[in-house]
């Protein structure tokens, strides 16, 4: 893929300017509080605006374009924007119920067309649940998969770091900007992905620099909805009832993807295993995981 420098002006002339699409779309979201994606979506369709260059006056969007150059250019991030409107732009991410409508991304784009699957679980995970997610991720690199994950503490760190020490493929999903870093004890992890693999995030950057923990704490489910849209089938390895994992495991169900759940899981004495097993509504959906094979035949990919 070509890299471009997104802050050139002289690709304004296009029919559509990634530049100004992005300066627009940052412009329009640094003004809002408490603000989501359901409803821009909804902002969108009541306007009926396609081109985020309607949002807001020019000079609003290159103060926000002159903004984020200043950010980037000092962070050492040569960014990248993708618009829906644009064939690089994923079509399984329209499965989301308020699908977004571009995102951020440093790395392999092309990650996101191959087989990817979303390993994910409880940030204070156990040493066993960190040993089980190793041992799926680095199974499912051998088998050809990308190992999708949010980056956060334990089982995701797993996840990724096993499947880079296996000689596979691994796509980040964050929750915060994609020119941060959380947690601070995954600079590295993340900083290599974005190198080596592929980072993405849906975040409006001068938006979540504006605003407060407490008010950006929304993106984090909201990026799970894109992470399992973006895989073929989500894999929880261990998780509380209050877990965020259980948030992409009932996105996965909207979006008709398939959902596994390790056998231990259901050893835990939690409800919610049951719950998404035994529910007639996610019939030929969710599956109990004892061995890798419980996977790959119910994704017809076993060999």
């Amino acid at each position: 893929m070509i890299q471009r420098d997104l802050f050139d002006s002289a690709q304004d002339s296009e029919i559509i300017s990634p530049r100004l699409e992005m300066g627009s779309f940052e412009a329009f979201w640094k003004e809002k509080n408490y603000f989501s994606f359901k409803k821009f979506n909804t902002y969108l369709e009541e306007n009926r605006i396609e081109s985020f260059t309607r949002l807001t006056q020019r000079d609003k969007a290159e103060e926000a374009l002159a903004e984020l150059k200043t950010l980037t250019q000092a962070k050492g991030i040569e960014l990248n924007f993708q618009l829906a409107q644009t064939a690089n732009f994923p079509s399984n991410l329209l499965d989301v119920k308020d699908p977004i409508r571009c995102f951020y991304f440093l790395g392999n784009l092309n990650l996101l067309f191959s087989k990817g699957i979303s390993i994910v679980g409880s940030r204070e995970a156990s040493e066993k649940g960190k040993l089980r997610a190793k041992r799926l991720s680095k199974e499912l690199v051998r088998e050809g998969f990308t190992v999708i994950s949010g980056l956060a503490e334990g089982i995701d760190t797993a996840a990724h770091s096993a499947a880079i020490e296996e000689g596979g493929t691994t796509i980040g999903v964050i929750g915060t900007a994609i020119t941060e870093n959380y947690p601070a004890s995954n600079k590295e992890l993340q900083n290599f992905i974005a190198k080596r693999h592929l980072l993405l995030s849906q975040v409006p950057i001068l938006h979540w620099r504006k605003n407060t923990p407490r008010t950006n704490r929304f993106f984090f489910p909201e990026r799970n909805k894109t992470m399992s849209a973006l895989s073929l089938a989500t894999v929880i390895i261990e998780a509380g009832e209050t877990s965020g994992a259980l948030i992409q495991a009932r996105a996965a169900m909207e979006q008709n993807r398939k959902l596994f759940i390790l056998n231990s899981c259901f050893e835990k004495g939690l409800r919610w295993p049951d719950r998404f097993l035994n529910n007639p509504k996610f019939a030929g959906k969710v599956f109990r995981v004892r061995e890798l094979d419980d996977i790959l035949e119910n994704l017809g990919s076993k060999a």
